[in-house]
């Protein structure tokens, strides 16, 4: 029987499969995989069980709402899952009918000054959502990280899952699947993101110990979880380290996928050089620990010397010749009529998306806000608004359609160009300073070579 909620916040049905979802789903998926994302891979989709098997999936959190949409774009069978997120997004009810249309219920944190208590009522409606044998997914961390780490998971999900598991007579056969996301980067637009689906658990191996401990179980399961999450994904630690050790493998992600001959077009192989990088440095630590030391001072050095010069790592990794960079600038004189065209169909949705962003308080949910306020809000209608003008004044349905195709390439190439000018740009000072043999550029190169040597040594 499905239980009503006690409180104003009632999650009753709220995994009932719902039509008005599926067609907002179908939209969101297409703008977030194929615009917003340059790049969304999914790695391990066949760990995924089948729809109608009770499914709860555990996820590192590291970038707001991009983490869970990342999973909802992945699901091929068009389920729809049920979400949990934190309980001071539920405060004003357009925003709470929402949450709830799209199956996102509250887990109450003290720390956002929240009474615990209510999330019995949510541990209740979980265990409903799962033995219906729909998918749940949660983030233990409860807070999403600002960097490639992971936090210690909270046991609410173990919980709810060992719930479901006792209203069924510990028959129903919950699987519990760890899944990893991995971002180029957090912030900007066209970024690249991968999503990695580890094998599932079957709840059935803590059953033994749930009937005799219960809190042990939890807990066991929740570290058991949080190990399989965090062997599949990147942690950098300790984090007192993390700019080094992150700049680190990012001076040597390229020269990896280069040495074991892996696709650098292929960004899980990313995943799998900076994994291999910090790992190795991890051995390098407890095996040599002076020479760890070396390595995270030059970091560090080249860290300073990049805030002086103002250069990114990038630079040093991926560097082009004068002659390269004059045929470079020549295309982009020849193409900027095209980019004017474009930034001026794009000035008005990107401007007014640009503005209302300076109210983002919290950097971690920047990605998030631009997606949806940009992606699904703003461009969308400015698009609806032009393609209907242009209809009418042609007579022409066709204008519609027209304008929707022209407004997406002329978006994608509006950034790509306005990014690659940067970088042109940012490429141009650098081959200057080399040129003229800038000092601190000379001992950043000197340094860069140094610890691309001891990387090579140390990394199989």
């Amino acid at each position: 029987m499905r239980q009503r909620s006690k409180t104003n916040l009632n999650f009753k049905d709220i995994d009932k499969v719902s039509w008005r979802y599926w067609l907002l789903y179908v939209f969101q998926s297409f703008v977030y995989r194929r615009i917003y994302y340059r790049e969304y891979r999914v790695v391990g989709y066949k760990n995924v069980p089948k729809r109608n098997v009770p499914t709860l999936m555990v996820c590192n959190h590291q970038n707001g709402l991009n983490d869970a949409l990342n999973i909802l774009c992945a699901f091929r069978d068009f389920r729809q899952p049920t979400f949990i997120a934190r309980a001071d997004m539920f405060k004003k009810p357009l925003v709470v009918a929402i949450l709830k249309f799209l199956k996102i219920m509250p887990a109450f944190r003290p720390r956002d000054g929240e009474d615990p208590t209510k999330n019995e009522e949510i541990f209740n409606a979980s265990a409903d959502v799962l033995s219906h044998r729909h998918t749940l997914v949660l983030f233990p961390e409860g807070l999403a990280d600002k960097g490639h780490y992971i936090s210690m998971f909270r046991k609410g999900f173990a919980r709810s899952a060992f719930r479901a598991e006792e209203r069924n007579d510990f028959k129903l056969g919950v699987k519990i699947v760890p899944v990893c996301n991995h971002y180029s980067g957090y912030y900007n637009f066209r970024e690249k993101v991968t999503l990695v689906i580890g094998e599932p658990v079957d709840l059935s191996d803590y059953f033994e110990l749930y009937k005799q401990n219960p809190e042990k179980a939890q807990l066991e399961l929740s570290r058991d979880m949080h190990d399989r999450v965090q062997a599949m994904m990147l942690d950098i630690r300790p984090q007192e380290d993390y700019e080094k050790l992150n700049l680190l493998r990012k001076l040597y992600t390229r020269r990896y996928l280069k040495k074991h001959g892996l696709r650098a077009s292929y960004f899980p192989n990313h995943l799998t050089a900076d994994k291999a990088t910090i790992s190795a440095l991890e051995k390098l630590k407890e095996s040599n620990p002076e020479k760890h030391t070396k390595l995270l001072n030059s970091a560090q050095e080249m860290l300073d010397g990049m805030e002086k010069l103002n250069l990114r790592s990038w630079l040093f990794t991926k560097p082009k010749n004068g002659l390269s960079l004059f045929f470079d600038t020549k295309l982009f004189v020849l193409l900027f009529p095209l980019y004017l065209a474009s930034y001026l169909s794009n000035m008005l949705p990107y401007k007014s998306c640009e503005k209302s962003l300076k109210i983002v308080k919290d950097k971690v949910l920047l990605s998030s806000f631009t997606f949806v306020l940009g992606g699904l809000i703003l461009y969308p209608i400015y698009a609806t608004l032009l393609g209907v003008t242009l209809s009418i004044t042609l007579s022409s349905i066709w204008a519609l359609f027209a304008m929707y195709i022209l407004l997406f390439f002329s978006t994608l190439f509006f950034w790509s160009y306005k990014k690659g000018m940067i970088k042109l740009r940012a490429r141009w000072r650098f081959n200057k300073l080399k040129k003229r043999k800038n000092a601190d550029l000379m001992y950043q190169l000197k340094l860069h070579k140094e610890i691309v040597d001891e990387l090579d040594a140390i990394i199989l």
